[in-house]
This record gives structure tokens, C-alpha cells and sequence, in this order.
């Protein structure tokens, strides 16, 4: 059996890895499963479903909006975790109000995911693609959809009634002396 060792690899002025040269047929392939070019990697094949040419983590800060641009509050938790794969984005929110100061009187969303969503899936009708859990409102939202403009915010809604609507949450819904707690997963696709 052949062994290879190597303790370090650089590149040519030994500043840093080796990188793959431009114009590499069929790129360099690890394993079998792992093929690595120009522009990208392949996983367990070299067909185009195979390819993965983004991979990103990173955080952001989410936070409440209301459709009035009213609402006036201070946060004790403002959480935004996401990773994004290719064209979709996987999100954790978790946001913890500690005062209120102006209560929103319209509908209540949250704003500033980290990538704009898809015009063409966000159109599509269906029921919640996130996860949601609240606490502390006097009626707390029951699922969270994206908001189909701007397509930067999930908007959060009241429980499905009897004829299957479902309704925004909105100023009612606060509770002006609570913490409004609420937590969301879930991803979206993006362009």
C-alpha cells in the first residue's frame, strides 16, 4: 500500500493553499466523491444537480415593523442566524421585546432577513414554510409567512379561523406591558 504525507502545502510565493488554475478539465476530484474547479464544488457526482457554488453562514438583526410605522420599542433579544446554500436560505430568529413605547396600531412583521426572497415562490399560496413560537402577547401570532412586498419580512398571522382565512397579526395583538417573545425557523428561497 502507497502513503503520501505531506505536512504542508502552499503555493508557489508560500503564502497560502495551492489554487486550482484556470482552464483544469474536469477540475481536481478527492475521493471520487468530492471534485473541486474553478468556480465551485461538486458533491457526489459532476452533474449540474451535484454542484454547489455557494455556501455562506452569518447573522443578522432582525426586528419588529408594523404596517402604520409606528411602533416605538427597546429589544432585550435580537437574534438572526442564518446559512444559506446555493438559492436557499435557512433562518433562526428569536426576538425578546423588553419595553414598549409606542405599541404598533397595524400589522405586525419582521424585517431585515438577510437576502431579498424570491418574487417568482413567494407568490405561490400556501400555509407557513417557518416555524414559529410566541409568548407574551395578548394574542400571540399562530404562523409567519414571507410578506410579498417587500420581500425582506415574514409577516406573522393569527390562527387559521373556521373558513380556513387567516388574519394579520396587528396592534391588538401586542401586549404594551409584556416582552412579546417569538421565535422563528424555516427557510425561503432566494434568485
Amino acid at each position: 500500500m502507497s502513503k503520501i504525507a505531506v505536512n504542508e502545502i502552499t503555493n508557489e510565493a508560500g503564502t497560502g493553499g495551492p489554487t486550482l488554475p484556470n482552464g483544469v478539465a474536469g477540475g481536481l476530484t478527492l475521493g471520487g466523491d468530492l471534485t473541486l474547479d474553478t468556480n465551485g464544488i461538486y458533491l457526489g457526482g459532476t452533474g449540474s444537480a451535484n454542484y454547489l457554488d455557494d455556501y455562506e453562514e452569518g447573522t443578522f438583526n432582525p426586528s419588529y415593523v408594523d404596517s402604520d410605522d409606528v411602533i416605538d420599542i427597546s429589544y432585550s433579544e435580537r437574534t438572526g442566524v442564518y446559512v444559506k446554500i446555493g438559492n436557499i436560505v435557512w433562518i433562526f430568529i428569536g426576538i425578546r421585546v423588553s419595553s414598549t413605547t409606542t405599541a404598533p396600531s397595524g400589522e405586525i412583521r419582521i424585517a431585515n432577513l438577510p437576502f431579498v426572497a424570491s418574487s417568482s415562490i413567494s407568490n405561490v399560496n400556501f400555509n407557513s414554510p417557518f416555524s414559529i413560537k410566541s409568548r407574551f402577547w395578548n394574542n400571540p401570532p399562530q404562523c409567519a409567512v414571507l410578506q410579498q412586498s417587500p420581500l425582506t419580512e415574514i409577516r406573522l398571522l393569527d390562527q387559521i379561523n373556521a373558513s380556513g382565512n387567516n388574519t394579520n397579526t396587528g396592534g391588538g395583538d401586542w401586549d404594551s406591558g409584556g416582552s412579546n417573545r417569538v421565535s422563528i425557523s424555516g427557510m425561503y428561497y432566494i434568485d
